[in-house]
């Protein structure tokens, strides 16, 4: 910023008014150093003092930084071109069913009939075959497959139950809600009862059972087997070993469409054979889900 002085007025040597300069000669001196220093500081006509000096920003190490200036308005939101295509509506959710086991110790024969130490048998495969044709059938399958029956086997529709709430609480959509075992048919029954022929290939057979007790959705579990068996004998004829009613907790009161599914028998069957009636089974419940709407 540049240094400013202040302008000096000359001095004039002290005169009589016989033979020093005229009075008018004085005061036009005086008008035009005035008239000097007022150019000098900035005011005159046509200017305003504030104005009068100008307010440099030290240099950037780039060079002198710009002037500060004002944020860009606000633009509106450009419309895309027309040669760049819509993105495609979305879809409608998916519906979901949530597969777990109760009892996720069964093991099919040969062999024990549950895996040691609370470990996961064969049941939780044949969940996961089931879940895996559900999603190629365009429903999410949420496969829960933490064991229940171990230590304390009376504990586990109990111990289910509670975690099958919190998965409900968690997500949406859920349409339906099943519970995968295989049977333990204590008499001697044959492996006709428990064993279909399906396109020629020998497949367990599957039995619905809903619990009564602590239901008030009983009669809606009841429907929802019904649905189930009826497209079973419309789809995979002999496939079905139908409906048992127990009047036992199995936690049918979490969901309308809860129900047990007894996939198999430990003697007669093998885990191949209740793998395939699994898959078969998923296309059963996507029909059924797909009829009541939202597949």
């Amino acid at each position: 910023m540049s240094r400013w002085t202040r302008g000096r007025l000359p001095r004039f040597p002290k005169t009589t008014s016989s033979n020093g300069p005229s009075l008018l000669f004085i005061l036009v001196a005086l008008i035009a150093v005035a008239v000097a220093g007022a150019r000098l500081l900035g005011f005159g006509p046509g200017q305003g003092a504030q104005t009068a000096q100008t307010r440099i920003t030290p240099p950037s190490p780039q060079g002198t930084a710009p002037l500060p200036q004002a944020p860009p308005a606000p633009q509106a939101p450009q419309t895309p071109p027309a040669s760049t295509p819509a993105p495609p509506p979305q879809s409608a959710a998916r519906p979901v069913v949530l597969v777990y086991h109760s009892h996720g110790t069964e093991k099919y024969g040969p062999g024990d009939t549950h895996a040691a130490q609370g470990r996961p048998g064969d049941i939780v495969e044949v969940g996961e075959a089931f879940s895996d044709s559900l999603e190629g059938r365009g429903i999410t399958a949420i496969h829960h497959t933490q064991v229940y029956d171990h230590p304390r086997w009376a504990e586990a529709f109990q111990r289910a139950g509670q975690a099958v709430g919190a998965l409900l609480q968690q997500h949406d959509g859920v349409r339906a809600v099943i519970d995968i075992h295989r049977d333990a048919i204590a008499r001697d029954v044959g492996r006709e009862v428990t064993t279909a022929n399906i396109s020629g290939r020998p497949v367990a057979r599957i039995l619905l059972v809903v619990g009564e007790q602590n239901n008030p959705y009983a009669r809606e579990n009841a429907a929802f087997a019904e649905a189930l068996k009826a497209k079973m004998d419309a789809l995979y004829p002999g496939l079905s070993r139908g409906i048992r009613i127990q009047p036992s907790d199995y936690n049918g009161r979490l969901h309308p469409n809860s129900v047990q599914v007894f996939i198999g028998d430990h003697r007669y069957n093998t885990v191949e054979e209740a793998r395939e009636a699994a898959r078969l089974f998923a296309h059963v419940v996507a029909e059924v889900l797909r009829e009541q709407g939202g597949v």
